[in-house]
């Protein structure tokens, strides 16, 4: 009977019985809570006061922006109230209950106690469940913003109206998902075997990951479903795109006289006092408007697209395929980096790290707003990507390196540097790696031309023209022009100062979120540190990536890690360890420090910290290779940090969704799926 119990049959049968009882009587338990007490009762609408409300074709039609019904005297016990509110315009209505008791015969103590939101679409937030004491006296339903209008037919509101049980998949899914992929993980043969040992199972499971990568991805970008070809663009999908189609460098658009005539043109607020309009965030410089966005987008997409057809590529579909793209080959990036260097982790092991991996990467904030930001973001974010999967593809390290391989790496980490500036640290640790290998086949006496032109030749020559690009811009070569625009601050004037850099850090890195209880139950919380002078603070969605992946807690361990290395690989590995994990991260996030704190910033360095702390797992657990207690505090650790990190992170993207996108209902229905005791 005990090794039946352990079969994965038996387990999978328990956890959807126990989830099935569960979904009946205790996630619907507000459904069995009125007895013979609570008497259905319809309130007829001819009997109420009413204020903000006229009748008008056979309904009670609001007038007001805050319109309220009073019942007086009702008499009776109320457990539920059930509000058939009509929609006329608006999808939610806000809405709060004054009552009294026999606790309490004023409203004095009992205002705006009950309170929520109906929702068009959503049935079940017609219900109110109350907990009232004994016989209800006076009862006002107040409501509040909604668009259009809110109105009732006469008997719109019913006291005590059963709330119908609600099954919902969602939840039981969720549970006995959760349920089976820790039992997977933690139990399963299958998740005990070595890479090397199922590269089908480990092609299966990414391909799958990277499938859910693009669906996702999908949903959460807005405007998706608009066309890919535009009438219109921004500055990087129409402007610059005119401005090149014209042979130009500057952009088709004259800089406004009076823009000129300002002492400070660059001050934000000299120009907002004086009403001079503007291009907002573009570049100025010598009387001309320019674009300091990358152009890379422009020249393999916009461009060609827009000389092809006429019509501008979509803005959306852009930041779609440049981040799903990216996504894809994160994944396939880290999977080649596992069969490489850790082909002897187990298939559990890799499972639960590149889904961290994935949700944790920061490129799912770019979907929601797709401007010429996220373009800019999710473009260098791809061929990042694109360049660190060839660059371990090319079999780096090792004697049979593919020079075709290794140029398309470095071809792509150099057009990242044309899509966003700040991927250039990522150009820096890839000639680091080369660096190294090149000093390895020096010793070792191997052809070296081929490797130096295969990985060089990229660099000079597309670095070169983006030098070339911004001399004939701003008279030099390394100037990009971020300076010159017109946003937030007068750059050319800003100056430095380490408490303003330390917020980032602190926000990126450690800041610690807030559990309520209420969905998503976890929330951001961002902190300014109290810091005395202006930061720029595009949103507050912040919860740092030491709390958010519990896995990069492994840092402090890089000692042990180290001594795990052979002596002559330990002095490289240390130094190009901390160049990607540490010092480039950390030099991304000094980096912007001037354009303040957004969450789609991390983007630019998160993935790869997050690849840092897996390095030193993945080393120790070879390491006690024969210790399997060692290894199983590993695989739990990885595991808890897997469904912590899918946590924080996924009610971190829900909480910005919902500010960014017009989910209203799916929002409505998700809150009633978890808030089920409301």
């Amino acid at each position: 009977m005990k090794r039946y119990i352990k079969t994965p049959a038996f387990f999978m049968l328990a956890v959807l019985i126990l989830t099935l009882l569960a979904e009946l009587f205790i996630f619907n338990f507000t459904s069995f809570k009125l007895n013979g007490d609570y008497e259905k009762t319809t309130l007829s609408l001819e009997n109420a006061t009413l204020s903000g409300f006229e009748y008008k074709d056979g309904k009670y039609v609001s007038t007001s922006p805050t319109p309220y019904i009073e019942f007086k005297n009702v008499g009776k016990k109320v457990g539920t109230i059930f509000a058939d509110v009509l929609y006329t315009g608006g999808e939610t209505v806000n809405y709060t209950v004054d009552f009294t008791d026999e606790t309490n015969s004023s409203y004095t103590l009992r205002t705006g106690l009950v309170s929520g939101t109906f929702t068009k679409g959503v049935d079940r937030t017609k219900y109110i469940n109350c907990q009232f004491s004994g016989q209800v006296g006076n009862l006002k339903i107040k409501f509040s913003k909604f668009d259009g209008t809110v109105s009732f037919n006469e008997n719109g509101i019913t006291l005590n109206e059963d709330i119908p049980i609600s099954f919902s998949f969602l939840r039981v899914g969720l549970i006995v998902l959760t349920a089976y992929l820790a039992y997977f993980l933690l139990k399963s043969g299958m998740a005990k075997e070595k890479l090397s040992e199922c590269p089908l199972c480990v092609r299966s499971i990414t391909a799958a990951v990277c499938i859910i990568c693009v669906i996702t991805a999908f949903a959460l970008t807005a405007n998706i479903t608009q066309s890919i070809a535009q009438e219109g663009g921004n500055q990087i999908t129409k402007e610059l795109v005119d401005a090149f189609a014209s042979g130009k460098i500057t952009l088709d658009r004259e800089v406004e006289k009076e823009l000129l005539e300002l002492e400070n043109p660059y001050d934000w607020s000299e120009r907002k006092e004086s009403g001079v309009s503007s291009a907002w965030d573009h570049v100025m410089y010598e009387g001309k408007y320019y674009s300091y966005y990358g152009i890379a987008p422009v020249v393999l997409l916009f461009l060609p697209f827009h000389l092809l057809t006429g019509a501008y590529f979509s803005s959306a579909w852009a930041v779609f395929i440049f981040g799903a793209v990216g996504l894809v080959f994160l994944a396939l990036f880290f999977k080649k980096l596992c069969e490489r260097f850790f082909s002897d982790i187990t298939l559990g092991v890799y499972v639960s790290t590149l889904l961290t991996l994935i949700v944790s990467s920061g490129v799912w904030f770019c979907f929601m707003t797709p401007n010429f930001y996220e373009i800019a973001q999710n473009s260098g974010f791809m061929f990042v990507t694109l360049g660190a999967y060839f660059l371990v593809s090319s079999g780096i390290f090792t004697e049979k390196i593919s020079k075709i391989k290794l140029c398309f790496s470095s071809v792509f980490f150099s057009l990242a540097v044309l899509c966003r500036p700040t991927t250039a640290v990522w150009c820096v640790a890839a000639v680091a790696f080369l660096a190294v290998h090149f000093i390895r086949i020096v010793k070792e006496k191997q052809p070296k031309i081929g490797f130096l032109c295969a990985s060089l030749i990229p660099f000079a020559v597309i670095g070169g023209a983006q030098m070339i690009y911004n001399y004939v811009r701003f008279d030099s070569f390394l100037d990009f022009g971020i300076q010159y625009s017109l946003t937030i601050n007068d750059f050319t004037k800003s100056e430095f100062s380490p408490q303003m850099a330390f917020i980032g850090f602190y926000n990126f890195l450690f800041a610690f979120p807030v559990i309520k209880p209420e969905f998503p139950f976890i929330f951001s919380n961002f902190s300014d540190l109290g810091v005395n002078g202006y930061y720029f603070i595009a949103n507050r969605y912040a919860i740092g990536e030491f709390i958010r992946v519990p896995a990069m807690l492994s840092y402090v361990l890089l000692p042990r890690a180290v001594k795990c290395t052979e002596k002559k690989n330990r002095l490289p590995f240390v130094l190009l360890w901390l160049l990607c994990c540490v010092i480039l991260p950390f030099a991304v996030i000094y980096s912007i420090w001037e354009s303040g704190y957004g969450v789609r910033y991390c983007v630019d360095f998160t993935w790869q910290s997050v690849v840092g702390a897996f390095i030193i797992l993945f080393m120790l657990y070879r390491k006690y290779e024969n210790n399997q207690s060692v290894r199983k505090i590993i695989e739990y650790a990885l595991v808890i940090s897997m469904f912590i990190a899918l946590a924080l992170n996924v009610s971190m993207i829900w909480d910005y969704a919902c500010n960014s996108l017009k989910i209203s209902q799916l929002s409505a229905e998700l809150k009633n799926t978890f808030e089920f005791w409301k």
